[in-house]
């Protein structure tokens, strides 16, 4: 990553409260890292400093010296500044290592993972059922490095009827479902029967039409048509 960075660029400490001097170790695990233990330290110091809310400014300088405002720099200098700002921070802090970690705000990501059927349905192979998926994806909460690249769920013991549903997910202790635990993922139902539509027969011209007499519903079956009696 520090052969992208332009030569004599300035590093920044990203893990410094430049106000006390103190400065926390960039190696340490987030949740390992202690603070508000010693007075006159404050970790909000590095935590606004890695927000990068001083990059639009940066920003808006380049807009204004590449538009030919006066008291400006050449624009690319800005642009640079901004890119070697980026990739320091991403050298130095690696997913889930040092104090910028450590605040809450900062830590957690949300997105969709996908999830993957493994196996054949019970009801399906023995019952003659459907297995239909209701959920394609679901929404985690978690680190960066410990997003998950899809969900597998094992269907084969699910029977006729049976449902998987959010609550059945074993996650990980780093990974958080957000999606409510009642909701179905994939469930098994039954085939339905196809029922023949019922045609009425038309009325004869000049005579009012006779209520037609409740049909039984006819089912297609599979099978050899009954030959009608000989008269």
């Amino acid at each position: 990553m520090w052969a992208r960075v332009d030569p004599g660029y300035a590093p920044i400490d990203w893990q410094l409260d430049f106000k006390s001097g103190h400065r926390w170790r960039e190696d340490a695990w987030h949740l390992d890292i202690a603070f508000g233990d010693r007075p006159g330290v404050d970790v909000k110091v590095p935590w606004e400093l890695a927000r990068m809310q001083h990059l639009p400014q940066l920003a808006w300088a380049y807009g204004l010296a590449a538009a030919g405002a006066p008291g400006f720099e050449p624009a690319q200098r800005y642009a640079r500044e901004v890119r070697n700002q980026v990739l320091d921070f991403i050298a130095c802090n690696p997913p889930g290592y040092g104090v910028n970690w450590r605040c809450t705000m900062d830590v957690a990501i949300r997105v969709r993972v996908p999830i993957a059927t493994r196996g054949e349905a019970r009801g399906v192979k023995v019952d003659a059922g459907i297995l239909e998926i209701i959920m394609r994806e679901v929404e985690v909460e978690c680190l960066p490095g410990d997003i998950p690249e899809r969900i597998e769920i094992d269907v084969t013991d699910l029977g006729l009827h049976g449902a998987i549903r959010v609550s059945d997910l074993r996650m990980s202790e780093k990974v958080k479902v957000l999606d409510g635990p009642d909701q179905i993922i994939v469930h098994v139902v039954s085939v339905k029967e196809e029922v023949a539509p019922t045609v009425a027969a038309a009325p004869v011209e000049g005579e009012a039409a006779a209520p037609a007499a409740p049909a039984e519903p006819e089912v297609l079956k599979k099978g050899k048509k009954e030959e009608e009696p000989a008269e």
